[in-house]
């Protein structure tokens, strides 16, 4: 949890580096940790607290999509487009418009990553 607020919180206030470094980390921190193959660094049965994967889900959709639309850095763009839900139902109804606009900007933007991208994951 710490670790995914952090990542929000870079990917808001941070410089476009960050932002960009921020939307790189954030589908590592997924990760498991009580996957079996994994074994934590310290005494047997010393193994930390499972990371629940969908905390702040909702939450770091909304920043990266807000994110994404605002700012036109081309780095930052690609970082949070591939975790980025593009079906307005995987978002409250107030948000919406931007997944349309979002959509519209991968879709006509000059960069072929961005708009090979949208097409896939609007698709999937």
């Amino acid at each position: 949890m710490r670790v995914r607020s952090r990542l929000i919180d870079y990917l808001r206030t941070g410089t476009d580096v960050q932002r960009a470094g921020a939307a790189r980390a954030w589908c590592w921190t997924a990760l498991r940790l009580d996957h079996p193959q994994l074994r934590a660094a310290g005494a047997a049965g010393d193994r930390p607290e499972p990371d629940n994967g969908s905390v702040g889900v909702r939450e770091w959709h909304e920043t990266a999509l807000r994110e994404f639309v605002d700012n036109e850095d081309l780095d930052v763009r690609r970082c949070s487009l591939p975790g980025l839900p593009l079906w307005p139902s995987a978002h409250p109804v107030e948000l919406h418009h931007l997944v349309e606009e979002a959509v519209a900007i991968a879709r006509s933007h000059p960069d072929d990553y961005l708009r090979h991208r949208v097409e896939h994951q609007v698709r999937g």
